[in-house]
């Protein structure tokens, strides 16, 4: 299909290229052409809606696997047509960074990633067009946020939200983005193998004060600070993967109201128990407008919050490991009136579980009881989403009492987590049962399995 895609595209240009005159006549077999103006290729005479819905179909992705995106070349061809591509879509699209028009010569050096972009918007109507009405933005590095700060007139003024993958716990950088007042999205992945990384939370919140929705990820780091002064927060993500929290109220208690949406997963470092400030359940209870709710390695504490909260939630995810989550506990937290009107459930295998640990009757059992439970009591769910819960031919027939059941997602990492499954492979093991399963509902699920065995 792409390629018959392209191959209409190459006739288009072939037909429209052929000589034209400026009065529009073709130059082909024209005995008498000789006092008619200069031709000019006929494509140049489409109008410019035309233009850019031909120039739609070019990939600029394309230049992960060529030397030169097809967007830079189309840009050479003539001015007009360089005129014509800052008012390309892809431009404008979320997911969108300049590294991915790079060319791959250029892509991996610093210094040749900053001469390129500064190259780039040396031309004044791309510059100022992406100033004017590109609002997101994505920064696969950091040199090239500082490119955009200085070669996009307007960025610090229009950018609404801004997507950094690799911020490595610079405190600088945040600040130099203190004068973009107006982001109200922000997303952030701090990671440094040499070193460990500090959040500062403090930060965030004094640099951005209009937030709406924040997303911090740290690996081998400190939060420390707080979000407190936040009062528009609508989505707050936090994931603390070898992390811990140098802090006791760091939850941003202003936004008691606006904050709908609250994902919050923790990791300890080896010889560090700080998970109790992490999740600091008292400051939960002040978050009454709860809609979504996915919390990490749930223990005492937390299923006590959950037992007791006002709140009405219509999705909620919860990790467990297993020696901090006895099925006692797991049960009593099902049963919790927050869940009554559940629409997507989640449950997940913590990361800090040993998957070198072989399975043993006893942990069978006690996801048994857990799907048991959980098929029981929540019958209002629609979609169910498993992580690192073992995949067990049996397990497949608790989800027949879910009667709203829309989607069933269950992604396994181990081949420590197969019950059941014989010689087969566990995948099509799984789905064969699953089919047979809801043999004779009307309307089956959607089932998405999958498995890898990377230990």
């Amino acid at each position: 299909m792409a390629r018959a895609g392209k191959i209409q595209i190459a006739a288009v240009f072939h037909f429209f290229t052929k000589p034209t005159s400026k009065l529009g006549l073709s130059m082909t077999n024209n005995p008498s052409n000789l006092d008619l103006p200069s031709p000019i290729p006929g494509i140049l005479a489409l109008p410019n809606e035309i233009l850019l819905r031909i120039f739609s179909f070019l990939n600029y992705r394309e230049a992960n696997y060529l030397e030169l995106s097809p967007i830079l070349v189309l840009r050479l061809v003539c001015r007009h047509f360089r005129a014509l591509t800052p008012d390309l879509d892809f431009w404008y699209e979320d997911d969108f960074s300049f590294l991915q028009i790079i060319p791959q010569s250029y892509r991996w050096d610093i210094y040749d990633r900053h001469h390129y972009l500064r190259t780039l918007f040396m031309d004044a109507n791309l510059a100022n067009t992406l100033g004017r009405r590109k609002t997101k933005w994505k920064f696969e590095k950091i040199d090239m946020l500082a490119a955009v700060v200085r070669g996009i007139p307007g960025f610090k003024q229009n950018v609404r939200a801004i997507y950094l993958p690799h911020s490595v716990g610079r405190d600088d950088i945040i600040r130099s983005l203190a004068e973009c007042s107006a982001v109200t999205s922000l997303s952030l992945q701090y990671y440094e193998e040499t070193y460990p990384v500090t959040v500062n939370l403090s930060e965030i919140a004094s640099s951005f004060p209009l937030l709406e929705t924040l997303i911090c990820s740290s690996s081998f780091g400190t939060f420390y600070g707080s979000l407190e002064p936040l009062n528009r927060l609508q989505t707050l993500r936090i994931d603390a993967f070898d992390s811990y929290m140098a802090t006791g109220l760091w939850l941003p208690l202003q936004s008691r109201q606006t904050l709908a949406t609250l994902t919050l997963s923790f990791s300890e470092p080896i010889g560090r128990n700080r998970a109790g400030s992490f999740f600091d359940t008292s400051s939960l209870e002040t978050f009454t407008n709860l809609k979504v709710l996915r919390i990490g390695r749930i223990d005492f504490a937390l299923v006590e919050y959950l037992t007791n909260s006002p709140i009405d939630l219509e999705t909620f995810e919860f990790e467990v490991l297993l020696d901090l989550a006895p099925v006692d506990l797991v049960l009593t937290l099902l049963q919790s009136p927050c869940l009554r009107n559940l629409k997507v459930f989640g449950v997940h295998l913590h990361d800090d579980f040993d998957f070198e640990d072989p399975f043993t009757d006893e942990t069978e059992r006690y996801w048994s009881l857990v799907f048991d439970a959980f098929t029981s009591i929540l019958r209002s769910v629609e979609k169910v989403r498993m992580r690192d819960v073992p995949l067990h031919v049996d397990f497949c027939t608790y989800l027949t009492r879910m009667k709203n059941l829309k989607e069933v997602y269950w992604k396994v990492f181990s081949g420590y987590l197969v019950f059941g499954c014989g010689d087969r492979d566990p995948k099509e093991a799984m789905e064969e049962a699953l089919e047979s399963a809801f043999a004779g509902f009307t309307q089956k699920p959607h089932f998405a399995v999958e498995w890898s065995n990377i230990d």
